[in-house]
């Protein structure tokens, strides 16, 4: 459910440890849950364009959490820009479709970071259903295939280097965790797990 706080803490991390302007190439996958169908479609009837906001936003014990991710946005100048020009391109859909409505959402959170990318548009995958992983892996699987293929057949090769992460925990996520941190199979555990392996993954790989 705070799935957007995630996405902007992970395009953050990617921004300040230099990934960002070094990918070559960069993959989106997406997804949604049935809960989170019947939202879009609520939201849809209620023409609302604020579709994934956050409880993070709204509960007043995280306010302290609230503030790291101010202290982490982009300059509202340069923010605004990026949304304008996002309402602009041609690759938005347009159509109220769920799948598109998330598409919409995902990427205007791109939006704010998509200047500290070396790829300005990522490609946008859609997973169907579970497992949500499998999707995407197929596609690194036949990237990394076709770059093996092109690579073998120069002089001068050079291996490909993937980096695969995605917004674990946000389905456990409450806005109550930080009175869950001595229970097991809670988001605070999960959070703690991600940040630790991103830290070494993404970080100091």
């Amino acid at each position: 459910r705070n799935w957007r706080s995630v996405v902007r803490d992970q395009l953050h991390t990617l921004s300040q440890c230099g990934l960002a302007a070094m990918a070559h190439r960069v993959l989106v996958s997406y997804s949604y849950t049935e809960f989170e169908r019947k939202r879009i479609v609520q939201e849809e009837g209620e023409q609302r364009s604020d579709f994934g906001k956050d409880d993070l936003e709204e509960d007043p014990a995280m306010a302290d959490v609230q503030n790291v991710w101010k202290h982490f946005e982009p300059k509202k100048e340069e923010s605004n820009k990026n949304r304008n020009a996002l309402r602009r391109s041609n690759t938005t859909p347009n159509s109220t479709q769920p799948q598109d409505i998330m598409l919409r959402a995902l990427q205007q959170v791109w939006s704010e970071y998509d200047a500290t990318f070396r790829v300005r548009e990522p490609t946008w995958i859609f997973s169907p259903g579970t497992p949500w992983e499998g999707t995407i892996l197929n596609h690194l699987r036949q990237h990394c295939t076709q770059q093996e293929q092109q690579e073998n057949s120069v002089d001068d090769y050079q291996p490909t280097v993937v980096f695969y992460f995605h917004t674990k925990g946000t389905s456990r996520y409450k806005p109550t965790w930080r009175g869950q941190l001595d229970q097991p199979y809670t988001y605070s555990r999960v959070l703690y797990w991600r940040k630790y392996m991103e830290a070494f993954l993404l970080e100091r790989p």
